[in-house]
């Protein structure tokens, strides 16, 4: 539509908010494809659309609108990656922040979206790594990962939950023999979310958070739970059999295969049925008390695992 045709107040606002959410500024919005197809307005008849005031033009007034919303989109930024910020420096975060948002515009409706490929920006740049400290060598790629931890936290505390789910009746888990163990697969609870890391983010993580020391973390695999339960979310450590099995169930494997596999992992570092067992039943105590699994069915019966709970 051209600047000649009237335009109607929704067809205004479409426009304006094309030009002044453009991540390249005002002057690159009002000639960007997405402003123009709801109106084309050229620089010398912008006052035809946004009138001036007594003290600002036209292009001014929009630049106010348009600082006022990529402060904002830098504070929910901050808000998001609080931790981050705190380890790598309020500068530098805010240079990151304002690259990443050039990079990687909004273009969703929610802000929630807004930092879904932050720590994918900082793979991809490695920016920070400008300011890394001298020792250890390792820092950018722990930042990378805390970034991750932080963005996932967010997707569970503001994605699906169990809430408003009923309890889940566990009688056919703990009812059913050995045999028949290859029937039955648990459904995992939506906030669940397993994370494996190649750094022991998790003390340093609360330490951040807490305002309180701790050293650096080690180059250390670190396995995680992530899990929200009355509008929290919680944070479990893993061994990595534990990660094992419940990455094993929640990706669908019966109940069965994905005890056996893990044994097979064991094994290998000695361990015997008896102690397996053992550990199997504070396991279970365990994720099904927190609810790491909002149910669980019974299928045809193919084979049985050898260990018993």
């Amino acid at each position: 539509m051209t600047s000649e045709e009237p335009a109607n107040l929704a067809q205004i606002q479409a426009w304006m908010q094309a030009v002044i959410t453009h991540p390249a500024g005002v002057w690159a919005g009002l000639q960007s494809p997405q402003a123009n197809e709801h109106l084309q307005v050229e620089p010398e008849t912008l006052e035809n659309v946004i009138s001036r005031s007594q003290a600002l033009s036209s292009a001014e007034r929009l630049n106010v609108y348009a600082n006022a919303y990529h402060l904002r989109l830098l504070e929910c930024l901050r808000e998001e990656y609080t931790i981050t910020a705190q380890a790598i420096g309020q500068e530098t975060f805010e240079g990151l922040a304002f690259g990443y948002l050039q990079t990687y515009p909004s273009h969703s409706y929610t802000l929630g979206q807004l930092g879904s490929q932050f720590p994918r920006y900082l793979s991809e740049t490695r920016l920070h790594a400008a300011a890394a400290p001298s020792s250890p060598a390792h820092w950018p790629d722990v930042i990378i990962e805390l970034a991750t931890f932080e963005r996932a936290i967010h997707e569970v505390f503001d994605g699906p939950g169990i809430e408003h789910l009923p309890p889940p009746n566990w009688e056919p888990l703990w009812n059913c023999p050995p045999d028949q163990w290859s029937s039955l697969r648990l459904s995992p609870a939506p906030c669940l979310r397993l994370l494996h890391f190649q750094h022991s983010l998790n003390d340093y993580y609360t330490s951040l958070r807490d305002e309180t020391p701790a050293p650096f973390p080690t180059a250390t695999a670190c396995y995680l739970a992530l899990h929200r339960l009355d509008f929290r979310v919680r944070r479990f450590e893993l061994t990595r059999p534990q990660f094992s099995l419940l990455a094993s169930l929640a990706s669908g494997h019966n109940l069965g295969d994905a005890l056996a596999e893990t044994f097979s992992q064991l094994a290998e570092e000695t361990a015997d049925e008896a102690t397996f067992a053992a550990q199997l039943r504070e396991w279970f105590a365990l994720w099904t008390s927190q609810t790491f699994f909002c149910g669980v069915k019974q299928d045809g019966m193919e084979g049985a695992a050898n260990v018993k709970v």
